[in-house]
């Protein structure tokens, strides 16, 4: 009976736990992205402070840095969409060029009294429209990505000093064993964080311009903005890669029309995703996640749900830390063993 009553308690609790982190999303998300920020700081803070450089100026100059980084990154971002808003009548009237080569050529097959027509499935306005829409919904993402990103800042403010002041104080008022436990599970999670995103960072820079290259070589357009979604898309895992490639494709299929070159693009940008993710990929990251496949699966749905897109982002992460903490505690070690 006993056993049942705490199951139930455990429930009741996840349950709770999962409806705060989806109604306070707004405030909760932003500070799970300054927290795993702050861990990938941390080494280098620790780094320049073992060389006899104060700990203001390294923190002021690395906020800084952070800071141009994420103007520059909202930049290129509000630049490409509207790039990209600027070319939807181009392309707009390469799809409807399409649309009538393909009519002329189905104009001389006949089903009965029937003519098959391709505008009967495809309305360019419809498509342009929708695009048009599509760009304005984009610009307003960005204006809460912008928001979002002050707040992770404003959290980061704080996080660092507070982090180095937790450490300490860990030392100070424990014991020197239960202080180098908690300093070794910190460090790990640092480890882990820093690892993950250094190595797939590589290797989203090396699909990105493997596929960009590619891209050039069959005269596509919006070639920077599509490697710039690819390396972005690249950091969801298994989704990203699929999503980056159909982007890809329809954009090229809309400028270029369908024909052998569309085939041959989709399966060369196949091969460059397969070939840094699953050929590539392990030699780079090694061992550093120890995820398997179902836990990562169903962590990208879980945190998707719960934080949409970011969510995504932030999957594997957050699983990470989840799985090194549990790995810490006694009781929950056997949870780990079914995480890989």
């Amino acid at each position: 009976m006993s056993r049942f009553v705490n199951a139930c308690m455990v429930f009741i609790a996840l349950v709770f736990f999962v409806m705060v982190l989806k109604t306070l999303q707004s405030f909760i998300r932003p500070f799970a992205v300054a927290i795993i920020l702050t861990l990938l700081i941390m080494p280098i803070l620790r780094y320049f402070e073992q060389r006899k450089i104060p700990f203001l100026v390294t923190f002021s100059g690395i906020f800084i840095i952070f800071i141009l980084a994420c103007i520059a990154f909202i930049f290129i971002l509000s630049q490409s969409i509207l790039s990209f808003n600027e070319e939807i009548p181009l392309q707009q009237a390469k799809l409807q060029a399409m649309v009538v080569k393909v009519n002329s050529f189905l104009s001389q097959y006949h089903f009965g009294d029937a003519t098959l027509s391709l505008s009967q499935f495809i309305s360019t306005e419809r498509i342009g429209n929708a695009l048009s829409s599509s760009v304005s919904s984009l610009l307003k993402g960005i204006q809460l990505i912008f928001s979002e990103v002050f707040a992770v800042l404003l959290f980061m403010l704080f996080l660092i000093p507070s982090y180095k002041i937790f450490l300490r104080d860990v030392e100070q008022h424990f014991g020197a064993t239960h202080a180098s436990k908690v300093k070794k599970i910190f460090f790990k999670i640092e480890k882990s964080s820093r690892d993950y995103l250094y190595s797939k960072s590589i290797l989203s820079l090396g699909t990105a311009l493997t596929s960009a290259f590619v891209l050039f070589l069959f005269k596509a357009d919006l070639i920077l903005i599509l490697a710039f979604l690819i390396f972005i898309l690249n950091f969801i895992p298994n989704f990203g890669s699929i999503i980056a490639v159909g982007i890809a494709l329809l954009s090229y299929a809309i400028s270029n029309g369908f024909g052998w070159q569309i085939i041959v693009l989709g399966i060369l940008l196949t091969f460059i995703q397969l070939l840094f993710d699953s050929i590539l990929g392990p030699k780079v990251t090694g061992n550093t996640l120890k995820l398997s496949p179902v836990v990562v699966l169903l962590g990208l749905f879980f945190w998707g749900w719960t934080w949409g897109v970011v969510g995504m982002f932030l999957a594997i992460p957050l699983l990470s830390i989840m799985k090194i903490i549990l790995e810490s505690i006694e009781s929950t070690k056997t949870i780990v063993k079914f995480m890989g």
